[in-house]
């Protein structure tokens, strides 16, 4: 479709909506897979809690409300 929309408008390729949106979804998958990998390896290492979620608020820049949300979400009790 961009090939010929492309064609269409002289040979430039238009960067389509659904095209920003797979990246966008893309790099959330992608933050999400770190965030997910941090908190676990976090539980691994023996680390608190408090101490993870000073590192995600700080390496993501997440409020302290979504930091708390992963840790719920992804340590296992």
């Amino acid at each position: 479709m961009k090939k010929g929309i492309g064609d269409i408008v002289g040979g430039k390729v238009l960067e389509l909506q659904t095209d920003k949106a797979l990246q966008k979804g893309k790099e959330l998958g992608e933050k999400i897979g770190e965030i997910k990998g941090i908190c676990e390896t976090a539980q691994e290492f023996g680390g608190s809690k408090e101490s993870l979620k000073k590192k995600l608020i700080e390496k993501f820049n997440l409020t302290e409300a979504e930091a708390q949300s992963h840790i719920d979400k992804y340590w296992k009790e």
